[in-house]
């Protein structure tokens, strides 16, 4: 299933962030993807028959859900919440490469298109969308809530 593919890469990915960070593996990585991944089976699940014949509508849908997942994002990080392992990745990255968080989340995600191409995962107009999206628009939200974080 979808969820067990998380559980799955997220695992790998908590050694490769640590090998990146140069740092001992972030063990709390394990608590996110044990509750991602089933839950993640259980939306797909309950949206099974969830289909809109509105193009329109399947597209502002996508785009409302990109937002929300990026502005998520950005909160859960400046929480301090245990970041999820493609997160975690896009931390690594950002301190290692001293790239923006956008661009680092940007390259995270073109790894995942590159693995899910690799195993022939299910890619379409959504993933591509998603994959070139989301970091640009966590870019946009981060330092946004990082000054209402600190005030």
């Amino acid at each position: 299933t979808v969820g067990t593919w998380v559980i799955i890469v997220g695992t790998i990915l908590i050694f490769v962030n640590a090998l990146l960070a140069k740092k001992m593996p972030d063990f709390t990585g394990f608590i996110t993807i044990f509750i991602m991944g089933p839950c993640i089976d259980f939306w797909l699940w309950l949206f099974t028959n969830f289909n809109p014949a509105n193009t329109v509508f399947r597209y502002a849908l996508l785009i409302f859900g990109l937002t929300l997942l990026a502005l998520g994002i950005s909160v859960y990080l400046n929480a301090k919440f245990a970041p999820n392992p493609i997160d975690n990745l896009m931390l690594a990255l950002h301190e290692r490469l001293k790239l923006s968080m956008g661009v680092t989340k940007t390259i995270g995600e073109l790894l995942a298109l590159v693995f899910a191409l690799i195993v022939k995962g299910p890619i379409w107009i959504g993933t591509i969308i998603v994959t070139i999206g989301i970091g640009p628009i966590i870019q946009f939200f981060y330092p946004k809530i990082e000054k209402l974080v600190q005030k």
